[in-house]
């Protein structure tokens, strides 16, 4: 059955909370250190810990470090007040939000959103350009739904490509310019 890559889904959450971390880290010198005090409390994520003994557990984040270009969470076990450092990449997907909620903005970063590409903007590429060109596909070249809409996840991943750094609003044209511009020339060339 057709369906959604649920697991690449989960990757591009994690790769992007990732990147937004990194980048706030940089933004405070490539260290930050958790503020704690009686009305705020540390950041608890949940972590799967890869090695001898594999195993799942809350830490309390007390600092982030960038270290040769990698991303590295301390934090204390949530049970035991052991002291941890880890990779970035073995914190578990939507747990590094609680992580960037506790890291204050500076002067010249105040939020990471605008400065990143979207994780679903190819998701909502596939979707306008499948809802605009799946029949015209079909009559062009007398194909079956399921061969245009493949047809159109293949555009969907070369627009996302094309324009993944682009900043919407740079030019005269829209997103949905964009969206038809692409779709005529895609079109002509069947």
């Amino acid at each position: 059955m057709f369906h959604t890559n649920f697991k690449e889904l989960v990757d591009k959450i994690k790769l992007q909370e990732q990147r937004e971390v990194k980048m706030a880290a940089l933004a405070h010198g490539g260290r930050y250190v958790m503020e704690q005090d009686e009305e705020s409390q540390l950041p608890r994520i949940t972590v799967y810990f890869q090695g001898f003994t594999d195993s799942v557990d809350q830490v309390d984040v007390t600092e982030v470090i960038m270290e040769n270009d990698k991303l590295f969470i301390k934090g204390k076990m949530y049970e035991s007040c052991e002291e941890v450092e880890f990779p970035a990449e073995q914190v578990y997907p939507g747990e590094l939000h609680y992580v960037l909620d506790s890291i204050k903005p500076t002067k010249d970063l105040d939020s990471t959103m605008a400065h990143n590409y979207n994780v679903f903007e190819d998701t909502i590429d596939l979707q306008e350009i499948s809802s605009q060109a799946v029949s015209e596909i079909m009559n062009k070249i007398d194909c079956d739904r399921f061969t245009a809409f493949e047809m159109c996840q293949k555009w969907a991943d070369e627009f996302t490509e094309k324009f993944r750094n682009h900043n919407w609003g740079d030019d005269d044209m829209s997103y949905y310019d964009h969206i038809d511009f692409f779709i005529e020339q895609k079109l002509k060339e069947l």
